[in-house]
């Protein structure tokens, strides 16, 4: 499973997930699109982050259940990560 990060999340947080294949929004061809749209074309082909703040001090915590969903995730499932806990 492969990691899409929306535009508004700050492009460092792709070098927080070294060994995972991770896009921003933009790298994926998708700059531009609605959430909407963006949620479409994207779910069969990646694990989408999204999140109430793009502040990379609030993101960073989220990154190792991130790491331990994606191992778990399905196409069409949303799992939520609230501030580390482990994925729901």
């Amino acid at each position: 499973m492969r990691i899409l990060l929306d535009e508004c999340i700050l492009r460092k947080l792709k070098y927080s997930l070294p060994d995972q294949a991770c896009q921003t929004v933009p790298e994926a061809g998708l700059a531009g699109k609605n959430t909407s749209r963006i949620s479409r074309a994207g779910a069969s082909r990646f694990l989408i982050l999204r999140a109430k703040s793009n502040r990379f001090a609030d993101l960073l915590p989220l990154v190792p259940s991130l790491l331990r969903i994606m191992d778990l995730a399905r196409k069409g499932e949303i799992h939520r990560i609230k501030g580390g806990d482990p994925p729901s």
